[in-house]
């Protein structure tokens, strides 16, 4: 069976009660609907996880640490176990284990580190070849706009940003969003589509 996997990256503190506000309109419209929420663990306090973590249709998953380009790509195994620890202790267990480079930069330390902590990985179709076949993992098909059907997985995509970076901004694009729930389909978290 078909389902509906909503992921949004960089949910942090200056844009968290705009992107929970619109999150809440849609779970109105659909009390079905479940999203993973991609936060930025060093841009995001406990404030603004504790109003996620308040609502249990919201995953949240790890975006890198603060979202700084190429923060990933410098990574050792030994750095990246670092980071993943300190993410965990930081939010006391708020975050699902799973971990979204940004900007999709990310290096063969970080995924060694993934599999070793017992990590998924959320990854792009561009980093297919890099990923350790061992490695859980929920790669976003070549197409991954908002309900494009991913080609391997049965699984209807709608990746996109909390804020507008890449023409996939939640308010920009709010419509497509909620128009997901036409289809029928039951979502899903990230964590429940990993291979």
């Amino acid at each position: 069976m078909k389902r509906i996997v909503v992921d949004l990256d960089d949910y942090a503190d200056d844009n968290a009660t705009r992107t929970l506000g619109l999150l809440d309109r849609l779970h109105e419209h659909e009390p079905g609907f479940r999203a993973t929420l991609f936060v930025i663990p060093g841009r995001c306090g406990s404030d603004a996880l504790a109003q996620a973590g308040e609502r249990p249709w919201l995953q949240l998953a790890a975006h890198g640490w603060d979202h700084r380009p190429a923060e990933c790509i410098a990574w050792d195994q030994e750095r990246a176990t670092d980071i993943l620890r300190k993410i965990e202790c930081t939010a006391d267990g708020a975050y699902a284990r799973v971990f979204k480079a940004p900007f999709w930069q990310t290096s063969p330390g970080l995924y060694a580190a993934l599999m070793a902590e017992g990590w998924a990985v959320a990854d792009h179709p561009s980093n297919l070849a890099m990923i350790p076949v061992r490695l859980r993992s929920y790669v976003l098909g070549p197409r991954h706009g908002i309900g494009d059907a991913h080609p391997m997985l049965a699984v209807v995509q709608a990746h996109g940003h909390v804020d507008n970076v890449c023409g996939n901004g939640l308010a920009e694009c709010f419509e497509a969003f909620d128009a997901l729930r036409l289809r029928k389909l039951p979502y899903a978290y990230v964590t429940e589509v990993v291979t």
